[in-house]
């Protein structure tokens, strides 16, 4: 079993139109996230900046958690409301809109990877996978 610890101090916080977001993986490692050719990247985001257009990504799935609030956006112009740790799933292609300031975990994951699912668990697990990966976040100093 290979684990590795990701800290949010070791990872340079990059800008993006509606605050900061920080990386902390991208498969595989030799990907580019502004090349767009990652098979997978996690980050977490802070959005400062009421409304926020999210940054639209062709060909990738994402999910979405607030960390440390609730979030109101329009995905497609369907408004919804989503509560602190309700996993939020849309195509990053989709026009997403935050009207809600707040620090979320994302996970982006190309749609050429067969099966992928986002879990939040607070107890123990049995997991039939091949890969599994394993993050612990809260809106703190991670």
């Amino acid at each position: 079993m290979n684990i590795r610890l990701f800290a949010k101090k070791d990872c340079t916080p990059a800008i993006w139109s509606g605050g900061l977001t920080y990386e902390y993986m991208i498969y595989p490692e030799t990907a580019r996230y502004g090349d767009r050719d990652f098979v997978f990247r996690i980050s977490s985001a802070t959005i400062e900046k009421v409304p926020s257009e999210f940054t639209k990504f062709k060909g990738y799935y994402r999910y979405l958690v607030m960390l440390d609030s609730s979030l109101h956006m329009e995905i497609n112009k369907d408004k919804k409301v989503y509560e602190k740790y309700e996993i939020i799933e849309f195509n990053s292609d989709d026009e997403v809109t935050s009207y809600t300031k707040g620090i979320d975990f994302n996970w982006m994951v190309s749609e050429k990877t067969g099966q992928h699912k986002l879990k939040i668990t607070n107890g123990n697990q049995n997991c039939n996978a091949q890969i599994i990966l394993l993050f612990s976040l809260s809106s703190g100093n991670v």
